[in-house]
């Protein structure tokens, strides 16, 4: 498999200070040694792989109420997770002609989820069963992925059915799609560097169409997922931080469509688990520092609005308690200087009630 740098790498080695939250340094923390896929090219134009003969049964959804078409959409959708290759195929394929017709599509968007889930499913199916049976054809396995990742783009571009994909259907998915990033079976089938390239776009699409408080907040608990996991890749957490970056650096234009309650609860959630202490025995304290980012950038974004107040200093210095990391970062974050603070004094700081309801809702 071919391996890209995404970034300009120096040595792991490099004396970084823990509180320089500049996202080019997060990116130069990494290993100069890592195999690298290739994100960058995800911004570049890609011509999907055609999906062969692909049958096209008549659709049971034509000519039907919404209500009987709603139902015939979740038998199809049923049909993704059978281990019958063929079968899979041609319920794709009755998707693919419903999302052709934006009206159409509509019928879909009670269903995302239950559609997104039982294609996360199927490719979870072909990484560990298909790929390594040896009565599977091969050129069976690159006709499924090419059907699976054609119907998930067509899905994440309409952006009326990629918003409505939630949080933990969006974690799953990401999981399964890094999951094939990582697979080095694919360098042995005949298109399966396209696959890959595919599979790039696909990821992509996701964190730039899907709901942004939900994709971010998927990835940030898909991080402390893999870090509390003892199984997960070093390569696989690294993928996850280059999504998290990608949208840190979206944050200036998203920052007015987020649920900054959520996302704080989130890093809440992950600092808490991982406090700065708790790192000093791992090889690499990088995603605590992109997650420090995120919360750092939400603030000084929010600052910059005249969102948040001067008068936080008392929220952020009381004695230290179980969980201080995020008042702590907060406190950081509001102390550098590049961005210029409010000087509206007309309600008390946002974030001081966000921080309430943080705490509320982290007992609960």
């Amino acid at each position: 498999m071919n391996c890209f740098n995404l970034f300009s790498l120096p040595s792991a080695g490099q004396d970084i200070k823990l509180y320089q939250y500049d996202l080019d340094e997060l990116h130069q923390t990494c290993l100069t040694s890592t195999c690298w896929y290739d994100l960058d090219e995800l911004f570049q134009p890609v011509s999907l792989p055609s999906a062969g003969n692909r049958a096209r049964p008549a659709s049971p959804m034509r000519n039907m109420n919404s209500q009987d078409a709603s139902s015939a959409v979740a038998m199809v959708i049923s049909q993704i997770t059978t281990s019958d290759i063929t079968m899979c195929i041609q319920a794709l394929t009755q998707i693919d002609e419903v999302l052709k017709d934006e009206e159409k599509a509509e019928v879909l968007s009670n269903h995302v989820d239950q559609l997104l889930l039982s294609m996360s499913m199927q490719i979870k199916m072909v990484y560990s069963t298909h790929m390594s049976s040896e009565f599977t054809s091969k050129d069976d396995v690159t006709r499924l992925y090419r059907c699976l990742l054609g119907t998930l783009l067509a899905i994440f571009q309409n952006s009326s059915l990629a918003k409505k994909a939630s949080k933990d259907v969006l974690k799953d998915l990401v999981n399964s799609l890094i999951t094939i990033l990582l697979d080095n079976r694919l360098t042995s089938l005949e298109e399966g560097a396209q696959v890959i390239r595919t599979v790039n776009v696909m990821v992509v699409k996701i964190v730039e169409h899907a709901d942004h408080t939900s994709v971010l907040s998927a990835l940030i608990r898909l991080l402390q997922d893999c870090v509390t996991s003892e199984t997960c890749t070093v390569k696989f957490i690294e993928l996850i931080m280059k999504c998290v970056w990608k949208m840190i650096r979206m944050l200036p234009d998203i920052i007015n469509d987020l649920n900054l309650d959520r996302i704080l609860l989130d890093t809440h959630l992950f600092l808490k688990e991982f406090p700065s202490t708790s790192w000093k025995n791992r090889p690499s304290d990088l995603p605590l520092r992109t997650v420090k980012t995120v919360l750092h950038s939400l603030v000084k974004l929010e600052m910059c609005k005249g969102k948040l107040e001067t008068d936080i200093t008392p929220v952020i210095t009381k004695p230290p308690s179980p969980e201080p990391d995020i008042q702590v970062e907060i406190q950081a974050a509001e102390k550098e200087p590049e961005m210029p603070r409010s000087t509206s004094t007309t309600d008390v700081s946002e974030l001081k009630q966000r921080l309430e309801r943080i705490k509320k809702l982290a007992k609960s």
